[in-house]
């Protein structure tokens, strides 16, 4: 989760939120992560998606993915700078994003 104090109220505003689950029976895991929108395009996802992944190789993961909407270009975007490889499914109308650890 990432947050920050409101400068006004001093009360702690949630930016974004990002989580790995771990698939049953196999190292592997799912991200999904969603960032306010007054606080995309600052890096945030970038930091808050790097975060999960050393979390993967932390806890010996061995693949992380993520289903990415075809449109969602912001997202894509932050995967590869993550070091993901994105593919295109255009028989399921989604992508996929794949990092091996």
């Amino acid at each position: 989760m990432v947050e920050r104090r409101d400068p006004e109220t001093q009360q702690p505003v949630i930016l974004g939120v990002g989580r790995l689950s771990k698939l049953h029976g196999i190292s592997e895991a799912e991200f999904a992560m969603t960032i306010s929108d007054q606080w995309q395009n600052h890096g945030l996802g970038t930091q808050l998606l790097k975060m999960l992944v050393q979390v993967g190789r932390d806890e010996g993961l061995e693949r992380i993915t993520a289903t990415i909407l075809p449109d969602n270009y912001d997202m894509q975007r932050v995967a590869r700078k993550a070091g993901f490889t994105i593919r295109t499914r255009i028989e399921e109308s989604e992508c996929r994003a794949e990092l091996v650890l």
